[in-house]
């Protein structure tokens, strides 16, 4: 019995003493053995179709996107019945509040169109009224906004018919064109023709190059204008690239009478028909200020 009770008082001793330093790091072990391979997993599958039977492995599922119909998981006998996951068709929801109308018209709103929240619009003066309260259409707000500036000048008006390719006359006879203009509109207009081989173009009345002159004489009809173009001087004939016919109809500025027959320009000066009719295409339409981007074309003469 002492002997046990002294081995125990040494252990105790033992214990109650002072840590001793850490030891060195051991070396490390050797590799465990590796796991087994797991089992494959599931695939989900999708499409618009009942799925095939042969689609998929045992155990994938498999949604049909038309229906909600969910397959799986699939066994040795196929897909089986599907279990389908749109619930049941919901409450009908509440009325919603009626939304607000734009209603227009010409004329101020009456009272009694319409009702509380809606709007008028009075197409002829962009008036707009709303939203309409228990007291009436109230003021209205116009939507017009202030006049813009005034716009470059105009064109005098300008429609041009062309003509590309022909021989000219033989002296003493005359080769004549047609184009579209009715003869409402010729009796309201000045014409202006040209002809030549671009850029050398001529008025005409008058010399075309050298030795060779010309004098027009316009026919008027229902539905179109005829220009006869007649070789007074020159041997043989021309060959013209172009004809251009410039018709500037009456308007603020144009003068068709006998006294002050002219054009006034968009510059403001004023031009004889006289004057017009001596100068050359470029010039006549530098004094118009005409450009090509503007000017009407019309479908070709014959």
């Amino acid at each position: 019995m002492k002997k046990i009770l002294s081995i125990v008082l040494l252990a105790i001793f033992i214990s109650c003493g002072k840590d001793g330093s850490m030891g060195p790091q051991g070396e490390q072990g050797i590799q465990g053995i590796r796991g087994e391979k797991g089992e494959d997993g599931s695939t989900i599958y999708s499409g618009a179709v009942i799925p095939p039977a042969d689609l998929g492995n045992m155990g994938d599922f498999y949604f049909r996107t038309g229906t909600s119909d969910f397959y799986g998981p699939k066994t040795s006998s196929g897909w089986g019945a599907p279990t389908n996951l749109k619930g049941a068709t919901g409450a009908t929801g509440s009325a919603g509040t009626a939304g607000s109308k734009i209603l227009s018209g010409t004329t101020v709103p009456a009272a009694g169109i319409g009702v509380n929240g809606d709007f008028y619009f009075r197409t002829t003066t962009a008036d707009f009224y709303g939203p309409k309260v228990s007291s009436g259409w109230g003021t209205p707000i116009n939507l017009r906004g202030p006049q813009g500036p005034t716009g470059p000048a105009g064109n005098a008006n300008v429609k041009l018919f062309t003509f590309a390719g022909f021989y000219g006359p033989y002296p003493g006879n005359y080769v004549t064109k047609t184009f579209p203009l009715n003869g409402a509109d010729f009796d309201q207009s000045i014409l202006y023709a040209y002809v030549g081989m671009s850029p050398a173009l001529y008025p005409l009345p008058g010399s075309v190059g050298l030795g060779h002159s010309y004098r027009i004489v316009y026919q008027r009809a229902a539905t179109n204008t005829s220009i006869r173009i007649i070789k007074e001087d020159g041997a043989g004939r021309q060959f013209f690239e172009v004809l251009r016919i410039y018709v500037v109809r009456a308007n603020s500025t144009i003068h068709l009478s006998s006294t002050s027959r002219g054009i006034t320009a968009p510059d403001g000066k004023i031009y004889v028909d006289e004057t017009l009719r001596s100068m050359s295409e470029r010039d006549f339409r530098s004094a118009l200020g005409i450009t090509g981007n503007w000017i009407e074309r019309s479908a070709q003469g014959r």
